[in-house]
């Protein structure tokens, strides 16, 4: 059991670091963009989500572009917090602390964190390659992606359930004796 838990805590911190490591890349991106206007950074944020009617609508998306990247930059950042809170949920246990107080509420803000940045993240992308692009394939093209992290946060969700019946029954077991 403990060498399990320790695969996902070490896949956990791949995670985080992945996370870090995309959201620190696109605020350099919304930061060269905003001051040095350089529209190879620009199309390469942009193409690499989305597919616009003609090329030449990426020219004049200075402020789009560099608002697109924060927005997302900081969706990560919660994807972030969603992940420590987990991380630390699972740490707990790795160090024998099976049931505590608030081991429920830990794992419920994680999964509710991991399940917001999901929902958050499909609407930015389909909300922006739809309405904005005319992309329509973002749709399809979003939604694996989307159940994926939001089934992984309802399965966090089940664990704060469990985890919280499992404290009650802790007490009512060091009650009984």
């Amino acid at each position: 059991m403990k060498h399990h838990i320790n695969v996902i805590l070490l896949t956990l911190r791949g995670a985080i670091m992945l996370a870090i490591a995309w959201a620190i890349l696109h605020l350099v991106a919304a930061h060269s963009i905003f001051t040095h206007k350089y529209l190879k950074v620009i199309e390469y944020s942009l193409t690499e989500y989305f597919k616009p009617i003609s090329w030449n609508e990426y020219q004049n998306d200075i402020w789009f572009a560099g608002t697109f990247c924060i927005v997302y930059a900081l969706l990560l950042g919660y994807l972030i917090y969603g992940l420590i809170r987990f991380y630390m949920c699972l740490y707990n246990i790795e160090k024998g602390k099976m049931f505590y107080i608030t081991q429920g509420a830990d794992f419920k803000k994680a999964g509710t964190a991991i399940i917001m940045f999901a929902k958050l993240k499909y609407l930015l992308f389909c909300g922006v390659g739809c309405f904005y692009y005319f992309d329509f394939s973002t749709l399809k093209d979003q939604l694996p992606s989307f159940l994926a992290v939001y089934l992984i946060g309802k399965l966090i969700l089940i664990m704060s359930y469990m985890a919280e019946r499992g404290e009650f029954i802790k007490e009512e077991n060091e009650l009984t004796i």
